[in-house]
């Protein structure tokens, strides 16, 4: 891998217009998805996603603390992601905060840990909060910049590709397994677990103490989409989790090339899979998450008040009857996340 780091976006290429196979469902979610993910990852046409990311600030000057405290705290507050006053989990560490999103039902979005010392900074950044930055098109460019202030030292790192033909299943992935696609060019083979529930098939591949492991799972079937739609049974997840460590360190450029780092992980599994699968879209994913909750809603709306509703309707207007029946939750409120309600209403 070429050890130069980028830190800003790549120059733009001609494709930024298309709208891949991953931008839109069919049927009922069609029109709710147009907008794509963050520029850098459209430009590029960059087809796995970050997914998870712990790293370590080492920082070159203990007085420089605060400043960068400060601009990661700046950073996530312009992505929505708040640093509460609650504590982490510390060990290891001695003080931390959690981070939230601003949304109505606050989603997790990891931690800032540190210690007494205040000589390091640990941030770790949850898959929702990795999806406000996939959809922002400052992309990772800004935590990259603070090369100047600290060591950046990763951790941890899960890369996401997805699948929605049906071609790259679970079925496919046990045969590729069989076949040695998943081992090493020497070596012992890595350990497989095939598991199942009601939340579809899923397979680990590599041991939990290995520097890397897969775990390739039934999306569509985990996200509970309607069984009719298309993408139930097809939409398989491949997901690569890399553990940095002392002998095998993550290089700071498979924030810009994820998809090098995806199929040089596993290449026989994967370089011709890559080539072929449309870029993963995190728009699609929370769109597909908040209408499966909202048709559920609306069933049961239907199920328990449709006659009342109906009723009501022959004296009121549809607004009237909205203003109300409508209340917020004060504690489970279904919606957007705020970052996509702020480009535009969205319609299902």
């Amino acid at each position: 891998m070429d050890n130069k780091i980028i830190k800003g976006a790549l120059t733009p290429t001609d494709n930024i217009n298309k709208v891949s196979k991953n931008n839109a469902l069919t049927g009922s979610y069609k029109e709710s998805l147009t907008k794509t993910d963050g520029l850098f990852l459209v430009n590029n046409n960059i087809k796995t996603r970050i997914d998870y990311v712990t790293i370590n600030l080492v920082l070159i000057c203990k007085d420089q603390f605060d400043e960068v405290m400060l601009k990661l705290k700046d950073w996530l507050k312009s992505l929505l992601i708040k640093v509460s006053q609650f504590k982490p989990k510390l060990k290891h560490f001695d003080d931390g905060q959690l981070l939230h999103s601003y949304d109505v039902v606050k989603q997790n979005c990891g931690a800032i840990k540190w210690p007494n010392n205040k000589t390091s900074i640990r941030l770790e950044l949850t898959g929702f909060a990795c999806e406000l930055i996939n959809l922002d098109d400052r992309y990772f460019f800004p935590l990259l910049q603070l090369d100047k202030f600290a060591k950046l030292d990763i951790r941890r790192i899960d890369l996401a590709l997805d699948d929605l033909s049906g071609k790259y299943n679970i079925r496919h992935v046990q045969k590729s397994f069989s076949k040695g696609d998943y081992s090493p060019k020497s070596g012992t083979a890595p350990t497989r677990r095939d598991l199942k529930s009601n939340e579809g098939r899923t397979i680990y591949i590599g041991a939990n103490s290995s520097h890397k492991k897969m775990a390739i799972y039934e999306k569509g079937k985990q996200l509970k989409l309607p069984v009719n739609e298309p993408f139930y049974k097809d939409w398989t997840r491949h997901e690569l989790r890399l553990q940095g460590k002392r002998t095998q360190p993550i290089p700071l450029d498979i924030f810009t090339a994820p998809d090098s780092y995806f199929v040089a992980a596993y290449p026989k599994a994967y370089s011709r899979m890559l080539k072929r699968v449309e870029p993963r879209a995190i728009v699609r994913e929370v769109k597909a998450r908040c209408k499966v909750t909202l048709d559920k809603r609306l069933l049961h709306l239907s199920n328990q008040y449709g006659p009342s509703i109906i009723l009501a309707n022959q004296t009121m207007t549809e607004t009237e009857i909205i203003r109300r029946i409508a209340r917020c939750s004060k504690s489970n409120q279904p919606s957007l996340p705020i970052a996509l309600l702020q480009e535009s209403k969205t319609v299902f």
